[in-house]
């Protein structure tokens, strides 16, 4: 080199403000007998991430708090003002259908 330094520049592009919004699924209680259009929610723009845990076969129990009542749940990353229509969209897409099941009792809370 001649004695002069070389610099590096970086340009950061400017990005307008993201934010975040989640939304958990639920279905009826009773058995799962199907999960459908998961790939259509997964597809729509700003949908980071789709989680479906639940398998057809599963056992759906009441609806009793927020930790055992969700079946799954969507992440909508998008601009400022967006991420809660996102997921919402996206949720609107997926069924997870039941059919009238017996809960077993050892999953019941005993009260009393």
């Amino acid at each position: 080199m001649n004695g002069h330094s070389q610099r590096t520049h970086r340009t950061h592009a400017t990005r307008a403000p993201q934010e975040a919004a989640i939304t958990f699924l639920t279905s009826t209680p009773g058995t799962v007998t199907g999960i459908t259009r998961a790939d259509e929610a997964h597809a729509v723009p700003g949908v980071a991430q789709i989680s479906l845990p639940v398998r057809e076969g599963d056992l759906i129990p009441s609806l009793r708090n927020s930790r055992l009542g969700q079946q799954g749940s969507g992440l909508a990353v998008a601009p400022y003002g967006s991420a809660a229509e996102i997921a919402a969209t996206a949720e609107s897409h997926i069924t997870i259908t039941t059919c009238d099941a017996q809960i077993p009792t050892d999953s019941v809370e005993a009260t009393g």
